[in-house]
């Protein structure tokens, strides 16, 4: 038996949390130690900052943040069950842990396949609890980390008592937060911890710190802070390739039935960008509009590696002349754009004559929505539309461009060729 003692009032008043129970009792039964080590050093520490914040009650500002948020996830629970949709536009797989807050966010495409096949379980303890029970890539997440600070900052030490702006509201829904209840000043700071961090643009990482110092941003080996997006993401391709005697990378994906999609990007169009590993924040209702814009750009990175996270791929020398006339055959070249703000993607299809065939545009909105446009010379709006639709579910469930292209190749009745 484990029983976790929240005291507050001045120790007058035990707030039971059965969630953090469970958390430890389990953690024991696997015979995890070092999870429950982790746990504790997480007490001691909000121990110190208290001491050092003296006033503010540590303890009562974890607990109203957790009590906000358990009590959105419930509300979001109700209206839309299917954990898969909460995942994608909703506060996500909200849960109380001995090492804190913690939610889930986003899941990889294979995960989202083997749930709706029923191989993946999940499960609610205690009304506080959504967890994964089972899960064979680790999902993207977020926690609550509180920090000192230089200077004053907005916490709230009491519970906002949020609710739907609206009944019967779907996902992503707005919250409404008790405006009768203030928030004190005290030299701490709020952060949402991002496990694993997320490449994003540097402009975007910068509007979230204003003129501060970005918290926590993951340098790369070479001890940058600041590089492109695209060797953030595939630095194996484009960390190489970076050279002005090298404008394009160049990477080959082979697919089912022969055929290969070579991509190609221009490295001189590069996005600044930084790895986000914590984000700032001061309200609960500060969290859905930053995991609208995360699950924007997890959708964004994905496609783009779908394309270019391979090595550089090149004709086999000792192929035989006829075997190379037929490789080139099969082989699409494609050309990849994208915008600065990591909203979209366009795939040029061209042949080995480089005459277009067919541009694939892929818009990509908030909590990562995606929508595809195409754009082929000869073919109906009608047909445009049945095909743009067809991929656009292609890619949405796969997150990736080349199976998307795969699709399209079928759907048009012939290869692009």
């Amino acid at each position: 038996t484990v029983k976790f003692k929240d005291l507050v009032d001045g120790g007058s008043r035990e707030v039971p949390r059965e969630s953090i129970d469970d958390d430890i009792k389990a953690s024991i039964l696997r015979d995890d130690i070092e999870y429950v080590a982790t746990a504790v050093e997480r007490f001691l520490r909000l121990e110190k900052i208290q001491k050092l914040v003296g006033a503010v009650n540590i303890k009562e500002v974890v607990n109203a943040f957790t009590d906000d948020l358990l009590t959105m996830r419930s509300a979001e629970l109700e209206v839309e069950p299917d954990p898969l949709t909460r995942l994608s536009c909703g506060h996500g797989l909200v849960r109380e842990t001995a090492q804190g807050l913690v939610s889930n966010y986003f899941v990889r495409p294979s995960t989202r396949i083997k749930a709706r096949q029923g191989l993946i379980e999940f499960s609610v303890l205690n009304d506080r609890e959504d967890v994964l029970i089972e899960r064979s890539e680790k999902p993207y997440s977020y926690s609550l980390l509180i920090d000192i600070a230089s200077q004053n900052h907005p916490v709230n030490i009491v519970s906002q008592s949020p609710q739907f702006e609206q009944s019967g509201a779907v996902l992503p829904a707005a919250f409404s937060f008790h405006s009768e209840i203030p928030s004190v000043m005290a030299p701490l700071r709020q952060f949402l911890t991002l496990d694993p961090p997320v490449a994003v643009s540097l402009s975007f990482a910068l509007k979230l710190s204003g003129a501060r110092k970005i918290h926590d941003v993951k340098s790369l080996s070479d001890g940058k802070s600041s590089c492109s997006l695209q060797e953030l993401l595939c630095q194996e391709t484009f960390g190489a390739s970076w050279s002005p005697v090298s404008p394009e990378a160049k990477v080959a994906v082979n697919c089912p039935g022969g055929q290969t999609f070579e991509f190609i990007h221009d490295i001189a169009k590069a996005v600044p960008a930084v790895e986000l590993a914590a984000v700032p924040i001061t309200h609960p209702r500060d969290i859905l509009p930053l995991l609208a814009t995360l699950r924007r750009y997890v959708v964004f990175n994905t496609l783009f590696k779908s394309c270019f996270d391979a090595k550089p791929w090149e004709s086999a020398k000792n192929q035989t002349q006829e075997a190379n006339n037929l490789l080139e055959r099969r082989t699409h070249l494609v050309e990849v754009t994208v915008s600065n703000a990591a909203t979209w993607l366009q795939c040029g299809v061209v042949d080995s004559r480089k005459e277009s065939i067919v541009f694939l545009s892929i818009q990509i909105g908030p909590h990562g929505a995606v929508t595809v446009s195409i754009n082929s010379e000869g073919a109906s709006l009608s047909e445009v539309s049945t095909w743009s639709d067809t991929v656009a579910a292609v890619i949405h469930a796969t997150m990736s461009i080349p199976l998307g292209l795969m699709a399209l190749q079928k759907i048009r009745g012939k290869k692009i060729e």
